[in-house]
């Protein structure tokens, strides 16, 4: 499986690699858009403590991560080279919300926990 998507990029045409690039920044900010919207709906929950405010944004990031990955693996598969470009930009945007949300909620459990 990952040997064909790899050959698949590899042969791709110039469109996909257009559209990646052009739709990238755009797919960044919905990504984070949809996690600060599982984040504002999980914080509905009584949150009492510290610890659960950064349970709250790993679990709303990895969310966020897993949904958009989900809809780029969709996307791949489509005969359209823009529409893969779209996948592609759109699981790579999952990946960098999971890096800066995860490294956030990690940062921020550390700091509330120094003396």
């Amino acid at each position: 499986m990952a040997g064909g998507l790899r050959s698949r990029l590899r042969d791709s045409s110039p469109d996909l690699w257009r559209t990646a690039t052009w739709a990238a920044p755009l797919m960044v900010q919905g990504v984070f858009a949809v996690a600060v919207g599982f984040a504002w709906l999980l914080s509905r929950f009584p949150i009492n403590s510290d610890v659960g405010r950064s349970l709250v944004i790993a679990v709303a990031t990895t969310a966020a991560t897993v949904v958009s990955l989900l809809i780029g693996v969709k996307l791949q598969r489509a005969d359209s080279p823009r529409r893969r470009g779209q996948g592609l930009a759109l699981g790579g945007a999952g990946l960098a919300a999971a890096a800066v949300g995860w490294s956030y909620a990690l940062s921020y459990l550390l700091l509330l926990g120094a003396p």
